[in-house]
């Protein structure tokens, strides 16, 4: 239910894969395999130093609260109330539009057109955001997208 269509605010997927490289003897790497499902498995401490370091980067990555599903659910309920008593809806709003002057539908175009930019300007924060969380929680990672 984590990135689930309508679920943008915060997406918390993720997958963890591993890759199996060779190196010849000049050092250069090879690399033979990627496991979308790797071992997680240990034999030996640098086993558990490197897999460790590898979940732990992860899921401070992912930042997932303990409030994070009451407040998701909390929100579900909330649309749901508003959907069912039409609070908010764009429909309300465009029905009335045969019945009113010129002046009121620029007026309503114009405040449709000032809430798409507020809600653009919010996502691109929210985006930012999120990015500058990343830097400084991404551990032994390396930021390859967006670069």
């Amino acid at each position: 239910q984590a990135c689930r269509p309508g679920s943008h605010d915060k997406c918390q997927c993720f997958e963890i894969l591993g890759f199996d490289v060779l190196l010849d003897n000049t050092l250069r790497p090879w690399l033979l395999e990627v496991n979308r499902s790797p071992s997680f498995g240990t034999d030996s401490q640098l086993d558990v130093q490197i897999k460790l370091g590898v979940i732990t980067d992860a899921l401070r990555l992912v930042n997932i609260k303990a409030t994070d599903k009451q407040r998701k659910l909390l929100s579900q309920r909330t649309a749901s109330r508003r959907r069912l008593l039409q609070i908010g809806s764009v429909k309300s709003s465009r029905m009335p539009l045969d019945f009113i002057g010129e002046h009121e539908d620029a007026a309503l175009t114009l405040e449709r057109k000032k809430e798409e930019v507020k809600s653009r300007l919010y996502q691109i924060r929210q985006d930012k955001e999120l990015e500058n969380f990343e830097d400084d929680n991404m551990g032994d990672y390396s930021r390859i997208f967006p670069s």
